[in-house]
């Protein structure tokens, strides 16, 4: 018996999520790298904030923030291997 080919390969819905993490990852970079006197624990304030905010909303305007987050949490990591 042989499975069909259709159930065997993954569905695709033509959005990856890591796209948006990877851009996100790389705003918040270079957000650090001109954002001026922004401390690592500045960002991981920021970070805490808006992971708080994204948790609570639903629909677009949560992942939007949570990508805004993630973004933060990129430029926290920036500063503090860069500057700390």
């Amino acid at each position: 018996m042989t499975i069909p080919r259709e159930k065997l390969e993954p569905k695709r819905t033509g959005r990856d999520p890591l796209i948006a993490l990877a851009l996100a990852a790389i705003a918040g970079t270079a957000l650090d790298r001109w954002a001026g006197p922004w401390g690592t624990f500045a960002w991981l304030a920021a970070t805490t904030i808006l992971c708080l905010a994204g948790s609570t909303c639903r629909g677009p305007i949560g992942k939007a923030i949570l990508l805004l987050a993630f973004a933060t949490l990129a430029a926290a990591w920036h500063h503090a291997r860069r500057f700390d």
